[in-house]
C-alpha cells in the first residue's frame, strides 16, 4: 500500500514537471500556510467510520497567494481501503477561488515519553480548484505537533500548484 502511494505521488510531480516544461502557458504558485487549532472526533455517516474534522467547523487561515481563508477538511482515523485517500480537503480565499485536493499519506509518530502526543506528517494532492485556480494539480505537506487528550494540533504546509494560464 505505501509503494502505491509514493507511485501515485512520483505521478503527479513528474505529471506536474512535464506539464511545467511542455505548456508555458501555465502558472506555478508556492502556497504556505501555519496555524493552530483543535480537532475533533466524529463519525461521518457517508464514509461508515470515524474522521477528524475542525472542531467547530472549518479554519480560517492566512494562506498564500489566497489571502484569509476557510479550510475545511475531513482526515480518516484508519488507513483507507487501498486506492482511498485518507482525507478530503478544500481551501476557498475571501474572494471565491479556491483548492480542493485530497490527503494522500498520513503518519503519526507518538512521543515515546508521552504517546498521547506526537509529530505528524501529512502529504496533500491538489485535484482541482474554481475561480484562478480552476484546472490546478499540485502536491503539498503538512508537519506538525498533536495532542491527542486536548484535540489541540499546530503546524506548518507547503506546497506547489500548477494553473492553466488565463485561470
Amino acid at each position: 500500500m505505501k509503494l502505491r502511494r509514493m507511485l501515485l505521488f512520483s505521478l503527479v510531480i513528474v505529471s506536474l514537471t512535464l506539464v511545467a516544461i511542455a505548456a508555458p502557458d501555465v502558472k506555478e504558485f508556492d502556497l504556505k500556510f501555519k496555524g493552530e487549532g483543535a480537532f475533533e472526533l466524529v463519525f461521518d455517516e457517508e464514509l461508515g467510520e470515524s474522521v477528524y474534522v475542525p472542531l467547530g467547523g472549518p479554519e480560517f487561515l492566512n494562506v498564500s497567494h489566497l489571502g484569509l481563508s476557510e479550510v475545511a477538511w475531513k482526515l480518516r482515523v484508519s488507513p483507507p481501503p487501498e486506492g482511498e485517500p485518507f482525507g478530503w480537503f478544500t481551501i476557498t480565499g475571501a474572494n471565491g477561488d479556491g483548492l480542493e485536493g485530497i490527503y494522500d499519506g498520513f503518519v503519526v509518530t507518538p512521543d515515546p515519553e508521552d504517546p498521547t502526543t506526537g509529530t505528524y506528517d501529512l502529504d496533500w494532492l491538489f485535484t482541482g480548484g474554481t475561480g484562478r485556480f480552476e484546472g490546478a494539480l499540485g502536491t503539498g505537506h503538512t508537519d506538525g505537533l498533536v495532542d491527542f487528550l486536548t484535540g489541540e494540533a499546530k503546524y506548518q504546509f507547503s506546497g506547489t500548484i500548477i494553473v492553466p494560464k488565463g485561470k
